[in-house]
């Protein structure tokens, strides 16, 4: 223990010490750096020795009169969770109920990066976890499509360049390095790292104590609170990229399982309509694109209902058959699908048009090729 009672008659007090003085100011700062605690004449929770000591990990107690009551040089006890300092009679080993660590056994507290750390990981894991959620529940066209377009504009070059295996690894190396980019940016690592190296020791203590042992106990307690904060540091890249991570999966099942046709190879067109409709359903397709010859560019979809229902009524069918149908008719037709085959001999990205009847049109692209990722369905 040294009693200073002002920093500039400070000697070299040597390392380790329980540094004892009246109150602190910003020049004593330097004397903090080897004390292993800090006892206060005088302060509150938000003095200049309190706010320091906290984020220097040191143990820091106010003690009234601390320059009178305490003697150069012996040694004291100084806990700073429970605000008890305790004169040490001789060097034993702790009881088995004497729940009480040195401070040089203690594994750090939280220090500022680590609670920022902390404060970025729980706001991803907020704003990710929303916007996740309103892309997979809105309509995909607001959110969930926009997301992997942008995605299209950053990895499909590479596709282009190297072919869908090489995207495949780019992307899972590029998410590593981000995730380890980002824990060594934002997390406190070194805090962390002696943390699990103090606590380990005081498992191994905790492992040798009878199990219903106070000692043990607490030990136990405090490597509990450690595990959870590194639990806590290794997830830090998880939340802040969340959501890079699971819409970069997203895209590699769309666009990777997805191929689009080579250059003059057919590819087919698919409208799913509505049964009841009866109107002409006609594909134009865009040039270079053309319609293979076994597909007539107007389609319509067969009358199954006016079928079933002339059939009904024709033929001598019992009551039941004839309840079941009316009921299938009632509930609905499935929709049915009409398919075209077009084909293209350039590679590329090209607009076809669907009219239904005479006024409704929708406009959907094909691709031949690997310059542009597959389309949307639509």
């Amino acid at each position: 223990m040294r009693i200073v009672e002002s920093p500039l008659d400070a000697r070299e007090l040597g390392g380790g010490y329980v540094l004892v003085c009246p109150s602190t100011d910003p020049q004593w700062t330097p004397l903090f750096l080897k004390a292993s605690a800090l006892v206060l004449g005088c302060g509150g929770s938000l003095s200049h020795g309190a706010i320091v000591a906290r984020e220097m990990n040191l143990p820091a107690v106010v003690l009234a009169d601390a320059t009178l009551l305490l003697h150069e040089g012996e040694d004291i006890f100084v806990d700073g969770s429970s605000g008890v300092i305790a004169r040490k009679a001789e060097s034993v080993e702790p009881e088995v109920n004497d729940s009480a660590v040195a401070p040089e056994k203690l594994p750090p507290v939280p220090g500022k990066r680590e609670r920022r750390a902390a404060r970025w990981r729980n706001a991803g894991f907020m704003f990710w976890s929303l916007y996740l959620l309103a892309a997979w529940l809105l309509p995909e066209s607001w959110l969930y499509q926009p997301s992997l377009h942008a995605l299209d504009a950053l990895l499909w070059p590479i596709v282009r360049a190297f072919g869908r295996p090489a995207t495949v690894a780019a992307v899972g190396a590029g998410l590593a390095f981000l995730a380890a980019f980002t824990q060594a940016l934002l997390a406190d690592n070194v805090r962390v790292r002696e943390a699990r190296t103090r606590v380990r020791a005081l498992t191994s203590e905790a492992g040798a104590l009878p199990l219903t042992s106070r000692r043990r106990s607490g030990l136990v307690s405090i490597a509990r609170g450690v595990h959870l904060r590194i639990m806590g540091t290794g997830l830090v890249p998880v939340g802040i990229l969340l959501g890079i991570f699971i819409l970069s999966f997203a895209w590699l099942g769309v666009r990777m399982d997805r191929r689009n046709p080579a250059p003059g190879s057919p590819a087919r067109v698919l409208a799913t309509i509505e049964a009841d409709f009866r109107g002409p359903v006609t594909l134009a397709p865009g040039p270079p694109l053309r319609l293979d010859e076994s597909s007539p560019p107007t389609r319509s979809l067969p009358p199954i209902r006016e079928t079933l229902e002339r059939l009904a009524a024709q033929l001598q069918m019992p009551p039941a058959d004839r309840d079941d149908l009316q009921r299938y008719l009632r509930r609905g037709i499935a929709p049915r699908t009409l398919a075209w085959i077009i084909r293209s001999d350039t590679a590329g990205s090209f607009p076809v048009t669907l009219t239904f009847g005479q006024a409704q049109s929708i406009r959907q692209l094909v691709v031949f090729g690997e310059s542009f990722p597959p389309p949307d369905a639509q």
